[in-house]
C-alpha cells in the first residue's frame, strides 16, 4: 500500500491509500521542450482506493500528481507503470520497490 497526495483542483488536494497495482499513469504534463527539470505533473488513474480524510473506499478516480510534489523517481516509475494483475511476481516486485524506497527515505539528505 502507498499513500499518495493528489491534486483535486487548483487549490485543493487529498491524500489516499492504495495498492500500487491499482495506479497507472495516463499522461505526463511537462515543460520538456524548455529543458526544465522536475516540472512534470502526471495524470493518474486510481482504482479501489481509500480516501484518508473520510475513510471512504472509492472505486475509481482520475487525478493530477503535481509537479512540485515529493518524488522518488524509481518508486514513481513503478507506481505509474501499467501492471498485469495476473503476474505472479507483481506483489514480490512491489515489496522490493517499497523496501528500496524506505531505505532511500531514511538516508540523510545532501545539504
Amino acid at each position: 500500500m502507498v499513500e499518495i497526495n493528489l491534486q483535486e483542483t487548483l487549490l485543493s488536494s487529498k491524500t489516499i491509500v492504495v495498492n500500487a497495482s491499482n495506479v497507472v499513469g495516463i499522461a505526463s504534463l511537462g515543460n520538456d521542450d524548455l529543458g526544465i527539470d522536475d516540472t512534470e505533473a502526471n495524470i493518474v488513474l486510481v482504482k479501489d482506493y481509500q480516501d484518508v480524510a473520510s475513510g471512504e473506499t472509492v472505486e475509481r478516480g482520475e487525478f493530477i500528481l503535481p509537479a512540485d510534489s515529493y518524488r522518488d523517481e524509481k518508486a514513481l516509475d513503478w507506481i505509474l507503470a501499467a501492471k498485469n494483475s495476473e503476474d505472479s511476481s507483481l506483489d514480490l516486485f512491489n515489496d522490493l520497490v517499497q523496501n528500496e524506497f524506505n531505505a532511500r527515505k531514511d538516508m540523510p539528505k545532501p545539504s
